[in-house]
């Protein structure tokens, strides 16, 4: 079954071995739900549920990349996350795994 063309898009993927140095030059966004992760995100990472997404366009930086992230590779939220970022101008990815998948890899996280 073919990917449809709104969800083709690029996306970082993790390597156990090597931490990725990307998070040193874009901003991540995570899209997980309402309320902020209570076992952290990204270093450097926001909260931003997919639905109030549209009212914080304007707080995103459009001078470096984004990386939308959400609970793991088979959560939709960062699909579509990246589908709207992309329609608006935005220079992004999708992470193909989520934050348990970062966690589990032994990479840095920030508390809330």
């Amino acid at each position: 079954m073919a990917v449809p063309k709104p969800f083709q898009h690029r996306v970082i993927k993790l390597n156990r071995r090597r931490p990725p140095t990307i998070l040193q030059r874009v901003h991540g966004i995570c899209v997980c739900g309402n309320q902020p992760i209570p076992l952290g995100h990204l270093p450097g990472a926001i909260n931003v549920p997919l639905r109030a997404l549209e009212r914080k366009l304007a707080t995103l930086p459009r001078e470096r990349e984004i990386i939308a992230y959400c609970r793991g590779p088979y959560c939709v939220l960062s699909f579509e996350a990246v589908a709207l970022l992309r329609e608006r101008g935005f220079n992004v990815r999708r992470m193909a795994e989520g934050f348990p998948e970062w966690q589990a890899y032994g990479l840095p996280i920030e508390r809330p």
